[in-house]
């Protein structure tokens, strides 16, 4: 548990939805009450269901909980999905990937609809800022490269 999933939880009860719950996937069955425990700690206001699943494969799970409830006449499926935004770009794929998998995973179930929420994790900031500055954007719209970027006694620089 951590922040980005009090968020998305947050996001979901906005929605005013007629059932709201959360999932755990539980590739093993000790994570279970560990999991349980810290969502009774933050304090969220839904049920927690835990599912099975063996091997962390989740796909069967997930799709087998999603039509269960897109079977019911005229209901809309929205997943919530809480998204890790990092500021170092060799970070990527380190975060992110299971959410990756569930979108790609329920693209093509009718009556779903997949939301992320993201979660800014704020790093040194370096990064962010050099990579801002990478590009530039001209008045016709146009982005042109300026890079590399170093620091200097008299501050950022770029070089040309």
């Amino acid at each position: 548990m951590h922040n980005a999933t009090v968020r998305a939880v947050l996001y979901a009860k906005s929605l005013k939805a007629k059932h709201i719950g959360g999932l755990f996937f539980a590739a093993d069955p000790e994570d279970v009450e560990s999991i349980q425990g810290q969502w009774a700690e933050w304090d969220m206001d839904i049920a927690l269901t835990s599912i099975d699943a063996p091997f962390r494969d989740i796909s069967g799970p997930l799709l087998e909980e999603v039509r269960r409830d897109t079977t019911h006449k005229d209901s809309i499926v929205t997943v919530v999905l809480p998204e890790l935004v990092v500021s170092r770009w060799w970070e990527l794929p380190l975060h992110n990937q299971v959410g990756l998998y569930i979108k790609r995973t329920l693209l093509f179930e009718p009556n779903v609809v997949v939301t992320s929420v993201p979660f800014h994790l704020r790093g040194s900031g370096l990064l962010w800022m050099s990579l801002n500055l990478l590009s530039v954007k001209r008045s016709k719209g146009e982005e042109e490269h300026v890079g590399p970027i170093h620091r200097s006694r008299r501050g950022w620089r770029i070089s040309r």
